[in-house]
């Protein structure tokens, strides 16, 4: 309930637009696919890389290397402190990821603005060396630093002093807090629902969407103060 009312409540605060209608008589102007496409994009705009290794090959050997990796990392430990190798590799590998999804909206030069034709072909020497650069920088400076805080954990137990963790004791709710949280989130809901009415009303539906997320974030707090309440007594 609370991940469905979260939903609705970006899908009311961020509308997905239609766009733009297509004008066949007008100049073609620059457009761009969504945003968790734009890295795609960017492979397809590097000069002299043919589309289908740029559109295929390359995201399919990505979804292969993630798939293959839990092969190789056997290791029984969790912790990330434990396994700074696979999680700087991690780190670097969304680096990339990060770093071609912004490449795809930007020009050649990607601290430029994409305005023109002109500037849709990536230099490939250039979009390279700086996927190289930010894969080793990320991985390097995630790595030293895992290694630095497992190296200082370690130094902490063989002195035998208390690793510094603070622990903060829960707090428990009193009856009368409970009853009055219940009750405010009953209220809560119930004019959420009057307003959703509204917003229909007035054709206001990205506010009834926002609303009616907040009614199902509302009902998943008052289960769960509920049912924290029925285990404390």
């Amino acid at each position: 309930s609370a991940i469905t009312g979260i939903i609705l409540v970006m899908g009311g605060l961020f509308p997905v637009e239609v766009g733009v209608k297509y004008i066949p008589n007008l100049p073609t102007q620059i457009t761009f696919p969504e945003w968790y496409f734009t890295s795609l994009y960017a492979f397809i705009r590097v000069q002299h890389l043919d589309p289908f290794i740029a559109g295929a090959i390359i995201p399919a050997i990505f979804v292969l290397v993630f798939l293959i990796v839990p092969f190789f990392d056997r290791g029984k430990k969790i912790a990330m402190l434990d396994r700074p190798f696979w999680v700087a590799l991690g780190v670097a590998a969304l680096g990339q990821i990060a770093l071609v999804t912004v490449w795809g909206f930007r020009a050649a030069n990607p601290f430029e603005a994409l305005t023109g034709e002109g500037q849709l072909v990536i230099d490939p020497t250039l979009f390279g060396s700086s996927l190289l650069l930010a894969s080793a920088l990320a991985y390097g400076f995630v790595y030293v630093y895992v290694r630095w805080r497992r190296s200082k954990l370690d130094a902490l137990r063989a002195a035998k002093k208390p690793i510094p963790y603070r622990k903060v004791p829960p707090y428990i709710l009193s009856k009368g807090e409970i009853y009055s949280l219940l009750g405010g989130l009953l209220l809560l809901q119930a004019f959420l629902d009057f307003s959703i009415f509204r917003a229909f009303l007035f054709s206001l539906q990205n506010f009834a969407l926002l609303e009616i997320g907040m009614v199902f974030i509302a009902f998943a707090a008052t289960v769960h103060i509920y049912r924290v309440s029925t285990h404390l007594k």
